[in-house]
């Protein structure tokens, strides 16, 4: 698979400039019938998504800024075991 990787030509500091950021972040947590509820009422307030449920776990799926997705990991760990963490990193566009 390494072979495959494109080598990096160019990189572009955009820090400074007025730019769009984002992270995809996919959570593993054990879902509780008790908890259920409130815990995906949650989930789609934050416009986060279910991409699989199965014997009594969920893999949640949030695409936000870097400290959005922070404080939406730090609730859920309140109410919940996490048991995997998976982040993008950030990814950034200049606007204009």
């Amino acid at each position: 698979q390494l072979y495959k990787l494109i080598d990096v030509v160019e990189v572009l500091d955009i820090t400074l400039l007025d730019h769009v950021e984002r992270e995809l972040m996919m959570i593993k947590i054990r879902l509780e019938d008790r908890k259920r509820d409130a815990l995906l009422a949650f989930v789609d307030e934050q416009e986060g998504k279910i991409i699989s449920e199965v014997d009594g776990f969920i893999i949640l799926e949030i695409m936000s800024d870097y400290d959005s997705n922070n404080d939406f990991l730090k609730a859920v760990e309140k109410v919940t075991e996490v048991t995997a963490i998976a982040r993008s990193g950030p990814l950034a566009l200049a606007k204009g």
